[in-house]
């Protein structure tokens, strides 16, 4: 199985203006982003906790090779949507990450090792929240942003909902 660790961002004045919106009392999707650089779950995590850029950014999940962080709390909602502050995507929306997507040559099995970790995430989360494969969505249906980019790149996202279909029936 996949390890799902929680690091949730340290709760302080600037992550509450910036990253901790408030309350998502209803999840009704999961969004998928690639995350557009080599780095693991952990960096990403320190990462949105330390910028302190005056961007509304926040998601729920990184997922790399090895492990799922989970950064905000399933009650909370994040600014991932780009698709403003009443958006469905930020307001009802699950967050996920996928790390490693720039990683390509030698490096490549790092991002497929990572898209496979975020499939069985993906499966869990939706059984968790009573949703289905139908509520999975992209960065791109919210905002039309190219996210996630790999995935969109390489014209795989019906195959990636098949796998996390596959996933759910085991």
């Amino acid at each position: 199985g996949l390890v799902i660790r929680e690091d949730l961002l340290e709760i302080n004045a600037y992550n509450r203006r910036y990253k901790l919106p408030g309350a998502m009392p209803v999840v009704r999707y999961v969004t998928i982003h690639n995350t557009a650089n080599k780095a693991p779950a952990q960096n990403e995590r320190d990462y949105l906790n330390k910028r302190r850029d005056k961007k509304y950014i926040s998601f729920h999940y990184a997922v790399d090779e090895t492990e799922a962080i989970r950064i905000l709390p399933h009650d909370q909602h994040g600014w991932h949507a780009g698709d403003g502050r009443n958006g469905k995507g930020n307001r009802e929306s699950i967050g996920i990450e996928i790390c490693r997507s720039t990683c390509t040559g030698p490096r490549d099995p790092l991002y497929r090792q990572s898209e496979a970790n975020a499939v069985r995430l993906t499966a869990w989360l939706l059984e968790e929240l009573g949703l289905s494969v139908a509520d999975l969505r992209t960065h791109r249906d919210w905002s039309r942003k190219h996210c996630p980019h790999r995935v969109l790149a390489e014209d795989r996202w019906e195959q990636f909902k098949a796998a996390v279909a596959k996933e759910m029936g085991r």
